[in-house]
């Protein structure tokens, strides 16, 4: 991430304070990984000069941010704004409207705001509010993907069944050896199919044993033999990312997307992966379209319900949820999420449900058993 950006946003805000005039920063972000480290250096900055930082998220009831902070103590807080595409109104544009006819207030009130736009809202606010673009003081650009090994997976890319006469015309007898894989890809007889899977397993292989780099090498051999493949090229973004390559990772997604358009499936996939990268505002696009495709999706209702409910919609998702939760009732980590919005939403009681429904599905998994909301209360 820039530092340079974040060092400049500082002082911007220590001179506005210090004159005593209003402020208006904008962040233009891409990944949720740059985002979240970017707010918390800043707030960090801000409070060891006794400033006090506020968080404003909009939603359709709260979108008029500027006459909001008008009445928020103490009066020389920052205000660190995000969400303004849930403001409501026609094409969710109240928000960027109320900015354009209020703009004026952030001087005459020394409102300081820091905004966190993606870069859809960023493009947004350009159209619906020209007149709070221009009267903006600056705009920092972090809209890259994070630096190599800021991303954590606990998922790993899976294994993938050989067909039984693939294995007799590769005369495979231990499909756990990269040597006899590697011999079999020597047979120039092998179809396309066929040489992708092995190449796909080959790369299981290496992962295994923590070489990523060869991993994603096979990787990419296997979906350059076999690009119709839903599972291989989302293996190939998952070993990618555990390689730290988040570029490369992107590219496979785009290009399942890309190339099968009309699939949910690769759809859903495609977006599972900007997901993980932190590109939430991409994977939502992706997994409303796998929806559209197929509105019985399980993954994509998951996955989309997690978002929104970290966007603070917690309605909208757990209506995805709960849908989620009767299309795929073995899942766990449905049902994980599923408590942890409804606690977030202040329903406990369905929250205990719904980690209990965990913990019988996975009775042995810790992370089921964390949540206060999810232990049994004595009778």
């Amino acid at each position: 991430m820039p530092s340079e950006h974040l060092h400049t946003a500082h002082q911007e805000i220590r001179h506005a304070v210090h004159w005593q005039h209003g402020l208006a920063l904008i962040f233009i972000y891409r990944s949720e990984y740059l985002r979240q480290e970017a707010a918390e250096t800043l707030q960090a900055w801000l409070q060891k000069d006794a400033l006090p930082v506020q968080h404003l998220r909009v939603t359709p009831s709260h979108y008029d941010i500027i006459k909001i902070a008008q009445q928020v103590k103490p009066p020389e807080s920052v205000f660190f704004v995000r969400h303004l595409r849930w403001g409501g109104g026609k094409r969710g544009l109240n928000a960027y409207r109320a900015l354009n006819q209020r703009r004026e207030d952030i001087q005459k009130h020394r409102l300081k705001f820091v905004f966190w736009l993606t870069r859809e809202e960023a493009r947004r606010m350009l159209r619906a509010a020209p007149d709070f673009w221009a009267f903006r003081h600056a705009t920092y650009d972090i809209s890259s993907l994070p630096p190599s090994g800021a991303i954590h997976l606990d998922e790993q890319p899976v294994w993938m069944p050989i067909p039984a006469h693939v294995r007799a015309s590769a005369r495979l007898d231990a499909v756990s050896r990269p040597e006899n894989l590697q011999a079999a890809l020597k047979n120039a007889a092998l179809p396309p199919e066929a040489q992708s899977i092995l190449w796909h397993n080959l790369g299981i292989l290496f992962f295994q044993k923590n070489d990523f780099a060869r991993a994603q090498q096979c990787m990419e051999k296997a979906v350059q033999t076999n690009p119709g493949h839903v599972d291989i090229p989302r293996n190939a973004a998952l070993t990618a990312i555990w390689h730290g390559d988040y570029a490369a990772a992107e590219n496979f997604a785009a290009a399942l997307s890309r190339q099968m358009p009309q699939n949910s499936a690769a759809q859903n996939a495609a977006g599972e992966i900007y997901y993980l990268l932190g590109d939430w505002e991409d994977a939502l696009t992706l997994f409303r379209r796998a929806l559209r495709l197929d509105g019985q999706h399980p993954a994509a209702l998951y996955y989309q319900g997690r978002i929104l409910s970290d966007y603070g919609r917690h309605a909208d998702a757990l209506r995805l949820l709960r849908k989620a939760a009767r299309l795929a009732p073995q899942r766990r980590e449905i049902f994980q999420v599923l408590g942890d919005v409804y606690r977030r939403n202040g329903q406990e009681k369905a929250a205990r449900a719904a980690y209990a429904a965990a913990r019988r599905l996975s009775p042995f998994d810790e992370t089921a058993n964390l949540h206060p909301a999810a232990q049994e209360k004595p009778a």
